[in-house]
């Protein structure tokens, strides 16, 4: 995204937050996340299609403000290795273009700069009004592991949804700590960013065949949770969504990237395990409490987890477990229009 893009979506989001004539909305939108946090929205079932859902409700209150605005995604992959560095690039700069920096080292985490800083901007007052907070740690996982993910084949949909939901969409929120890593996770103006990036990667998936396209759990029953009687058939496809609304997410304008995207598409596995890469995390214990993950489910993400590392060798991160090497020798914005 331009800075000027930035600061409109920024201003847009304040804006929501603020305005009386769309705070009522917004507080009731987010609070949402939080009351049916722990009633299957993060369980196998619901969570793809509920969060695809959830983006969109999100965008479509931010369009009744500014309907030139479209939700962004942060591709946290190709910044694995330096994921909080805060050039005027970056997502986490913080200056009006960004979203400001870490919390404080302290009890409190609080963020005091950019437009999210304590006494500019205050979390729905359902998680208590203070400050938006953050405390990072450790790095998300790269490109190769994205890539991993994304080549699980489509009659294997359960292990493509536990890779995506455990090892990728678990783990970043809790890298980022604060409110991220919290039952009031959508307090925090990053964690549709951060959403908008696991609905792009299922979305790449489905891409693939009408195989993908179509594989869910064909055996749901249930409504989705707090939608007002939408079943996950409804945000399957996101070219057919609720209201007539098609979504496209757009890839990265680096030539360079799309080139590795496309050679890691190539590969095999065997030589995707084998390229030179940093350290980064694919499960933390933070998250598994937080997201309540069963022990079957657990187990399976490890043995997942697995084929998204190296063959050179495992890093312990204390806290995380099968941390691991990463490292594509490029670097490109880590915000982008979604």
């Amino acid at each position: 995204m331009s800075r000027l893009d930035r600061e409109k979506y920024i201003r847009t989001v304040r804006t929501a937050s603020r305005d009386r004539r769309f705070k009522p909305a917004y507080d009731r939108l987010i609070t949402l996340h939080r009351t049916i946090f722990t009633s299957g929205i993060h369980e196998r079932d619901h969570f793809l299609p509920w969060h695809r859902w959830y983006v969109l409700q999100y965008e479509n209150l931010l369009r009744r403000i500014d309907c030139t605005v479209t939700v962004p995604y942060w591709d946290w992959s190709v910044v694995s290795q330096t994921p909080w560095r805060g050039g005027t690039s970056d997502l986490w700069f913080r200056g009006n273009s960004g979203f400001g920096g870490n919390g404080q080292r302290s009890s409190s985490q609080c963020v005091t700069n950019g437009p999210f800083r304590r006494g500019a901007w205050n979390v729905v007052p359902s998680a208590g009004r203070g400050c938006l907070r953050r405390q990072f740690i450790g790095n998300p996982p790269d490109t190769v592991a994205v890539a991993g993910v994304l080549r699980i084949r489509a009659s294997d949909f359960d292990s493509f949804e536990i890779s995506l939901r455990i090892n990728l969409h678990d783990t970043v929120h809790c890298l980022i700590g604060g409110h991220m890593c919290s039952f009031n996770s959508a307090v925090s103006p990053e964690f549709i960013l951060h959403h908008g990036f696991i609905d792009k990667i299922w979305a790449d998936w489905q891409r693939q065949s009408n195989a993908h396209m179509n594989a869910h759990f064909r055996s749901v029953a249930d409504n989705m949770p707090g939608t007002w009687q939408i079943h996950a058939r409804a945000v399957i496809n996101n070219f057919m969504l609720p209201g007539g609304v098609r979504i496209q997410y757009q890839a990265s304008p680096s030539p360079q990237l799309r080139s590795v995207h496309r050679r890691l598409g190539e590969m095999s596995h065997s030589a995707m395990s084998r390229i030179p890469r940093g350290p980064f995390s694919v499960l933390s214990e933070k998250a598994i409490k937080l997201f309540n993950v069963s022990k079957a489910e657990v187990e399976k993400a490890k043995r997942l987890g697995l084929r998204l590392l190296p063959l050179s060798r495992t890093l312990v991160v204390p806290g995380i477990t099968n941390s691991m090497e990463t490292s594509l020798g490029f670097r490109v914005a880590s915000l982008k229009i979604g």
